[in-house]
């Protein structure tokens, strides 16, 4: 099928995997024209440039290319850094907007508009009628959809969750087996992460179960928080991995412990169950149901005891129920697939763009 006529605003965030990030939509979308800036480079003359410090500055020369060249429809992947002018620039285009913020932050977003400074607040006031312009939202988690719908109307919100490459990963990992994994508990990223609920959980394990093994992968760890960790002697750091290393990081962990101060998503929730790796958080990410239970367990991150017993659930099953929740974890993350993920997101295209 053609490609729908489309350019896209994003940033390209730097992942541990080189397939991870919500960037991998535009694999399958094929927008005519990318803008938006690569969030790789950290050199000081890259963060003072004003293209990187206002973002919405790149929704003006992507307006003007939609128009001259007539392409229909913009998405706008990231609402939070982008969204400001779009529907106010003179253009035939539709507008498409993702927000990725958790609720909290998501509602100060949409209330004030100045999360990244005081030019931002005035950017958005200028422009506030553009949250009931916009022609469709898109939503990754159901637990955002309520506080758009205090400023966008219901109607044209859509929850679509992040996606991953889940039928490859999980090809290989049903081809290679279940690993003769040690209580390993893997944590990976850094956005939103509740570092001082990491620290005391590790304390706590290290007296009460010091034979598990805890490992983080962060390429953003400031050193202050890493001489911290480094204390504990039930903890291993692990910063520029490479996809493979990845891999087996995931495949030899029984369980994946993710702290997170609040969240919408989360590509490593994702690539987690996509690996057939059982997650404990505590925090709820999307929907629950009694099949996620299986293999997610959300539990309070102020009681130390019932976050470590729910992790132990996982570290103690046996073989044939270690292959049970890995195969219902797999089928979940297919839902999450990029190629489903993209399709959902095409119809809003072609509905929008149809009538």
């Amino acid at each position: 099928m053609e490609p729908i006529s489309h350019i896209a605003i994003r940033t390209d965030f730097a992942h541990h995997g080189a397939g991870g990030g919500y960037k991998q939509l535009l694999t399958f979308t094929k927008p005519k024209k990318i803008f938006g800036i690569k969030d790789w480079n950290n050199s000081r003359l890259s963060r003072l440039s004003p293209w990187r410090r206002y973002k919405w500055l790149h929704e003006f020369p992507a307006g003007w290319y939609a128009r001259t060249r007539k392409i229909p429809l913009i998405h706008i992947l990231y609402g939070e850094e982008y969204f400001r002018f779009s529907t106010h620039i003179p253009s035939d285009s539709k507008i498409v907007v993702t927000y990725h913020q958790p609720p909290d932050l998501l509602r100060r977003e949409l209330e004030y508009g100045n999360k990244s400074g005081r030019l931002y607040g005035w950017t958005h006031r200028l422009t506030r009628e553009r949250l009931k312009n916009v022609d469709a939202v898109i939503a990754i988690t159901p637990q955002q959809h309520s506080i758009l719908a205090d400023y966008i109307p219901a109607e044209r919100i859509h929850v679509i969750p992040l996606g991953c490459y889940s039928e490859e990963q999980s090809k290989r990992v049903k081809e290679l087996g279940l690993a003769d994994s040690t209580k390993q508990i893997l944590t990976v990223g850094n956005w939103r992460r509740d570092w001082d609920l990491y620290i005391k959980l590790l304390s706590y394990c290290r007296e009460h179960h010091p034979d598990w093994k805890f490992v983080l992968v962060n390429r953003n760890l400031s050193r202050e928080l890493h001489s911290e960790l480094i204390l504990h002697e039930n903890f291993t750091y692990e910063s520029d991995v490479n996809d493979e290393r990845l891999f087996d990081l995931y495949r030899y962990s029984r369980v994946q412990f993710l702290p997170v101060l609040s969240a919408a998503g989360s590509n490593a929730f994702n690539e987690s169950l996509s690996y057939g790796l059982p997650v404990v958080t505590n925090m709820l990410f999307g929907e629950e149901n009694e099949r996620r239970k299986k293999v997610v367990r959300v539990s309070d991150g102020n009681d130390l005891p019932v976050l470590a017993e729910s992790i132990r659930q996982f570290l103690l099953l046996d073989v044939e129920d270690r292959a049970a929740i890995q195969s219902t974890a797999m089928r979940i993350a297919k839902e999450y697939d990029w190629g489903a993920i993209a399709n959902r997101t095409e119809a809003i295209y072609r509905t929008l763009l149809n009538g």
